[in-house]
């Protein structure tokens, strides 16, 4: 490669080109190129490429000698070079239709930047001037009180939001048809943060190690109802971190095992209870009862494991088998109530700024251990009960 070639090299390299939305880019000789042939094509059916290579070579020239001690080029100064070489170079037919599309451009833009400022302007007047009840913008999403301080300070927020996405960062005719009603752009409120919507929570991996909210540490749940309760946290702590639908799945077998430890809890209490008012627990190893209650996998098993540990009397059997009754009634009691208060939870608390009920979905039914079905049981006994007032 000649000196003069690397040098002509360098200096396009170091190039940049600025964006009419002030962006900044590195200098494409190849977007010159096509610049040059689509007004080429647009006079003519068939031409000598040759005639495209001219053009850009000459421009290419032109932008090397006159910004040879500037780092930077608008868009607009690129287009007025080609223009000024088409002219120069007698390619009149061409100059033409190159010069009167930008000029459409130009128009086209302009008139589109009116009409978005007039439709901001508008949006916003409407959101702090108008209820509810006469703005439907303010009732687009029915878990946002849209008349609340905070629920109109968002909307404030998703109308710049909107506008700036439209206006920056989607081609004008994907813009225009999103207001026309032809297509419709989900969420265009988020579009300029970048983030996916809806997922999933992993209770599970959640649960084994507990977790950070982001203001605080929770450690693993040893209950039902701090199951739930964890539940009900890590879908309005989510909420904060990705819009869209928080779902749990298969909440049944993230559930199950917070059923398990209240049983043991139970189970365990009760027994000792019952044992220390029929005056047997100085005669029984309560210790190692204690120990085989948390060894149990399930809420189902034979009473006869005790057997070793019952010192063989009919009353103390009698006793473990009242306990396991008493403490299956209990866990039962418990997970409905966990149940109520996961149900009550996702329907009443709020999230993001306090202005919005999170979206959130449950599924459930597959999990067939007793522990699972006693959940489902129970969700589907305290969501039949409601919240109260007739409210489901």
């Amino acid at each position: 490669m000649k000196g003069e070639d690397i040098m002509e090299k360098d200096f396009f390299d170091d190039l940049i080109v600025v964006k009419r939305s002030g962006q900044r880019v590195n200098f494409n000789d190849t977007k010159i190129a096509l610049a040059v042939k689509k007004g080429f094509d647009s006079v003519y059916d068939e031409y000598d490429e040759k005639k495209v290579n001219k053009v850009k070579e000459k421009v290419l020239s032109y932008i090397k000698k006159e910004y040879k001690d500037r780092k930077t080029i608008g868009v607009e100064d690129i287009q007025d070079a080609i223009e000024k070489e088409l002219q120069e170079l007698k390619f009149d037919e061409v100059y033409t239709s190159f010069k009167e599309y930008r000029e459409r451009r130009a128009a086209s833009r302009d008139a589109f930047v009116i009409k978005q400022q007039h439709k901001f302007v508008k949006a916003i007047e409407s959101l702090g001037l108008k209820t509810s009840t006469e703005e439907n913008s303010k009732r687009e999403n029915a878990n946002v009180d849209g008349d609340g301080p905070m629920g109109t300070m968002l909307h404030f927020g998703s109308t710049v939001s909107r506008e700036f996405a439209k206006a920056y960062l989607m081609d004008n005719k994907y813009a225009r048809a999103h207001d026309e009603g032809s297509i419709h752009i989900h969420d265009l409120d988020f579009w300029a943060m970048g983030t996916t919507t809806c997922t999933q929570i992993d209770l599970d991996k959640l649960f084994k190690n507990g977790f950070s909210t982001g203001h605080g540490f929770l450690r693993t749940p040893n209950d039902i109802m701090s199951y739930t309760a964890l539940a009900a946290i890590a879908v309005q702590a989510n909420q904060n971190e990705q819009h869209g639908g928080q779902s749990i799945p298969a909440f049944d077998y993230y559930m199950a095992p917070g059923v398990l430890k209240t049983f043991k809890k139970q189970f365990k209490q009760t027994l000792v209870d019952y044992l220390d008012l029929d005056g047997f627990s100085e005669f029984i190893n309560t210790k190692k009862i204690i120990e085989q209650i948390d060894k149990l996998t399930s809420i189902e098993f034979d009473i006869n494991i005790f057997e070793e540990l019952t010192s063989k009397s009919t009353k103390v059997k009698d006793i473990f088998a009242k306990a396991y009754e008493k403490a299956m009634q209990k866990t039962d009691r418990i997970t409905y109530q966990a149940m109520e208060a996961i149900i009550h939870n996702l329907n009443t608390m709020h999230s993001r700024a306090g202005a919005q009920v999170p979206f959130s979905s449950i599924n459930f039914g597959t999990d067939t251990s007793p522990e699972g079905r006693l959940v489902i049981k129970n969700y589907l006994l305290a969501t039949d009960a409601g919240l109260g007032h007739g409210e489901t």
